[in-house]
């Protein structure tokens, strides 16, 4: 799969065919960052461990014991302190 065949993002912040990793590395979400979405359902906060050549690892602060890859493009993520 080329990052030209993602399907369009919900995130208004990427750029078509742009990939996880490299949106994070253009707004400079390093890890350490905490990133914040609210779908309705209340605020999930998650935590970036790990910026990858595609995709990036994080952790959800109602879960750190858990860390997985996360895909940003189908939520609108926003920095948080």
């Amino acid at each position: 799969m080329t990052t030209t065949d993602y399907p369009p993002s919900h995130n208004p912040d990427m750029r078509a065919g742009e990939t996880t990793a490299q949106f994070c590395r253009r707004m400079d979400h390093r890890p350490g960052t905490h990133l914040t979405s609210d779908e309705g359902y209340g605020p999930q906060t998650i935590v970036i461990s790990a910026v990858g050549e595609r995709t990036i690892l994080a952790y959800d602060l109602t879960t750190p014991e858990f860390e997985s890859p996360w895909n940003l493009a189908h939520r609108h993520w926003k920095p948080t302190p």
